[in-house]
């Protein structure tokens, strides 16, 4: 996907798997947020305004709490 911000283009990596899907892009200073047409979630991101590319591996987004599985106590 690609982004114009202050007069340059900038590319956010959003996956093969993605390629030709409609997305909604919100956008309030740097922070983007990519999402589907049905709400999910695709990338949240600050934007790097020095780099053309915006790499997939880099700000994913937030992450789930994972859950502890806390075994003492039981019997």
């Amino acid at each position: 996907m690609t982004l114009r911000y202050n007069s340059h283009l900038h590319h956010v990596g959003l996956g093969r798997l993605l390629a030709g899907t409609r997305v909604f892009v919100l956008t309030k200073d740097l922070h983007v947020r990519v999402i589907t047409r049905d709400g999910e979630l695709l990338r949240d991101l600050i934007l790097d305004p020095t780099r053309d590319y915006q790499p997939r591996g880099v700000n994913k987004g937030p992450q789930t709490p994972h859950k502890r599985n806390d075994v003492s106590g039981q019997v």
